[in-house]
């Protein structure tokens, strides 16, 4: 099911503005805690049938697309990419998963900071990355150009997909996230896994949101104010569960119908109102670092094969 975010601020009859940003693309924000440390991954190498009900490996893959913006509440232009964020998931409902990496607020973990270093960027807000590809020569694009990169990325067949399952047993979290091949694979893989939050509002000063469009009359977030107090913030990673840039897939998996389980235990943070945790996990090449296929799970769920 697509993600649906919502801005409390936003009347009903500014809604039809949205869509007049349609070239533009945003993300909002959803988590309230500071970082904690990452967990200890393994790759227990199950096979699939010992994961209750992931279905064995299929001959094809649906391709969705990662949109890893980083941001923080300093970003004046990240109500407006919120908005656009969400146009993007209503087009391909179901596709594409987001990932808001907070870079120096209260919601903010040293992990974006790490992902920006590696491909190679300092610590700026207000971009994103598609796949963590490289379009027209940079990585990192303002949201006038995510919609059209998405669009091409999912138009590309895939060779490799995941199933997550979990469950929750006294705030412990176990989660097993299954990538799978569907043919043999030319370079290293690693599997990355993030916890976010998928909505968080407060009405803390440190939560409002900095707001570029206030004195914009076409903008749906015209008069709104400057910073905008009781913002919600969508899809923040509160938790990363693997290194870095991932932890290493088995070569043994990485076969016509291989595959390979990791699983992972943690504590559940406590949740911001009435959010709901998600597990958003995904496959790259080691290498290049490109983001090669991506699926999410509300916590607690199964969800099978992309």
């Amino acid at each position: 099911m697509p993600l649906t975010l919502y801005c409390k601020r936003i009347a009903n009859n500014n809604m039809n503005k949205l869509f007049l940003f349609g070239a533009t693309v945003i993300v909002l924000f959803s988590s309230c805690q500071k970082e904690t440390p990452e967990t200890v991954s393994m790759d227990i190498r199950e096979r699939v049938s010992n994961q209750p009900g992931i279905t064995p490996v299929p001959a094809v893959f649906t391709k969705n697309t990662l949109l890893e913006q980083f941001t923080d509440v300093t970003d004046g232009e990240a109500p407006m990419n919120a908005l656009n964020t969400e146009l993007i998931q209503r087009t391909f409902p179901g596709r594409v998963s987001v990932a808001n990496l907070h870079l120096s607020d209260v919601m903010a973990i040293t992990h974006g900071s790490r992902v920006l270093q590696n491909l190679g960027s300092t610590n700026t807000a207000a971009v994103a990355t598609i796949n963590r590809k490289s379009f027209a020569g940079t990585t990192f694009l303002d949201g006038t150009r995510w919609a059209n990169a998405v669009d091409g990325e999912l138009r590309k067949p895939a060779d490799c997909g995941l199933a997550i399952n979990s469950k929750v047993s006294n705030k412990t979290a176990t989660v097993w996230v299954v990538a799978g091949f569907n043919t043999n694979a030319n370079s290293p893989r690693n599997v990355t896994a993030y916890l976010i939050e998928d909505m968080v509002s407060s009405n803390g000063i440190n939560f409002a949101q900095a707001n570029n469009h206030n004195i914009v009359p076409s903008s749906p977030f015209f008069n709104q104010g400057n910073p905008i107090n009781n913002f919600t913030h969508a899809n923040v990673v509160r938790r990363v569960l693997t290194g870095t840039l991932g932890n290493s897939i088995n070569p043994a998996s990485m076969v016509n119908g291989g595959s390979g389980t990791f699983t992972f235990k943690f504590d559940v943070p406590e949740r911001t109102g009435n959010s709901t945790w998600k597990i958003v996990a995904f496959i790259s090449d080691a290498t290049s670092k490109e983001v090669l296929n991506v699926q999410e799970a509300t916590l607690g769920t199964l969800k099978n094969w992309n």
